[in-house]
């Protein structure tokens, strides 16, 4: 049986095809955050994952002052949460081969996903920034008892327990956060060392990772 050779139209009629299921998707996950883990949406490439859901998931959050002192501004649950449901995307510039980390002198904005280091501080990403989520303004409040998310090693934030709308979101910066932070380094160390969830963060919730087509696994 012949097949009828591919057409300039079929093709341009599938690529239409294709973008409107990925904006579907994409508007889906507005209203429900576990649909684009449950769904197994992962499928979106990784360049439409990063346009779509950054926008989308700026309703879920709300940017207030922190309840902790002196900390300034904090990132808010502007709806509910179940545990590993999506509440955002870690995103900014790569800037793994570009600086030492330790040698810059603002490094409060850079996140080390998996074998990367990722920089979110408007001064380096711009007018781009304007496109990204705002869970970089998470605050850490040293007290395992308090966090309520984690970050997987693509940058996806996921809720670690029940999120109810208007909680303050808390995520273990990690010991190598604040021992590189140069007041009170030993009161650090020691904070550092007794926040148990930094073990369990690496062990006890699931990981992503990006495969080379831009999929996730």
């Amino acid at each position: 049986m012949k097949t009828r050779p591919s057409t300039t139209g079929d093709t341009q009629r599938a690529v239409e095809a294709d973008t409107k299921r990925r904006e579907q998707a994409a508007d889906k996950i507005k209203w429900d955050p576990g649909c684009f883990h449950d769904e197994k949406n992962w499928r979106l490439v990784a360049d439409k994952v990063s346009f779509y859901c950054n926008d989308a998931w700026r309703p879920w959050t709300e940017i207030k002052i922190s309840g902790i002192k002196n900390a300034g501004k904090g990132l808010f649950a502007a709806r509910k949460f179940k545990p590993t449901n999506i509440v955002g995307l870690y995103s900014g510039i790569d800037v793994t081969n570009i600086v030492d980390s330790y040698n810059v002198e603002d490094t409060s904005y850079q996140m080390t996903l998996g074998n990367k280091i990722v920089d979110a501080h408007p001064a380096l990403c711009g007018d781009a920034f304007k496109h990204k989520g705002w869970v970089h303004m998470m605050n850490d409040a040293r007290a395992s008892s308090r966090y309520n998310v984690y970050v997987t090693e693509c940058g996806f934030i996921r809720a670690s327990r029940d999120i109810e709308t208007g909680d303050e979101l808390f995520l273990n910066y990690g010991m190598e956060y604040w021992l590189w932070e140069p007041v009170n380094l030993l009161e650090n160390l020691y904070i550092s060392f007794n926040a148990s969830s930094f073990t369990t963060m690496k062990t006890d919730y699931p990981t992503e990772r990006l495969c080379e087509n831009g999929e996730v696994e």
